[in-house]
């Protein structure tokens, strides 16, 4: 087998890149039909080009790694956070998604408008960093305030708020209507991930709890700011 003609460095860098344990000197002489010697002085000119980058060349018991350097550590574990996501569940999402579209939202309102304790998943969803407290709500006791963070719209694939699907509503009665994803979404935002389009679907479907949730905290904001407009007058 004929090998490419490229520099001995640049090889060696793909054989630690593809090698899933640390190589001795000796195979990769071997491989690249050098001498032990000249191994040597090719992973020192490879250390010299790593000198700037992310990446470091590490000589342990005689054999030879491609590692991250420490610095770049914290995103290394970041991006496998995101990969290792795992699918959020129905109660996930539902929680998620009313708090997306309540922001601000406080923890009674929340437990109200779902009419069952959402604690536990609350607390879910601030450990996976897709909810946070955002302030106080002027209220009595002043209660914590929660909205969704910036991997919130990474994790769903969208540049801000506005990208979330709009909600429909029937005027004469309050209630959701459905709404087509094609008609509410920009075509210059397309939904970019299973979990969003889940999202949408579970807000977009006929008989949706979201729905109903969603249509019951309306109607009492309606029923609210009626109430306030007529002892205003």
């Amino acid at each position: 087998m004929n090998l490419p003609n490229i520099p001995p460095e640049h090889a060696i860098e793909a054989m630690l890149f593809a090698s899933p344990t640390p190589i001795p000197a000796e195979e990769l002489a071997e491989a690249g039909g050098w001498s032990k010697r000249e191994v040597e002085d090719y992973v020192e000119r490879l250390r010299r080009q790593l000198k700037d980058r992310s990446l470091e060349v590490r000589k342990v018991a005689g054999a030879y790694s491609l590692l991250t350097k420490s610095e770049v550590a914290p995103f290394v574990e970041r991006i496998l956070q995101v990969q290792n996501k795992q699918r959020l569940t129905k109660v996930q999402l539902e929680i998620l998604s009313i708090v997306a579209y309540k922001q601000p939202i406080t923890r009674p309102q929340l437990e109200e408008a779902r009419g069952i304790n959402g604690d536990r998943t609350l607390a879910q969803l601030i450990d996976l960093e897709l909810v946070c407290q955002v302030g106080r709500a002027e209220l009595p006791g002043r209660p914590f305030l929660f909205g969704t963070t910036d991997l919130f719209l990474e994790h769903f694939g969208m540049s801000s708020l506005d990208d979330l699907p709009e909600l429909a509503w029937d005027e004469s009665d309050g209630d959701m209507t459905e709404f087509s994803l094609e008609e509410s979404m920009e075509e210059e935002t397309p939904i970019r991930s299973r979990e969003m389009q889940q999202l949408a679907e579970d807000i977009s479907g006929p008989s949706s709890n979201l729905q109903k949730l969603l249509a019951k905290i309306r109607k009492k904001e309606d029923k609210e700011e009626s109430r306030s407009s007529a002892a205003s007058q």
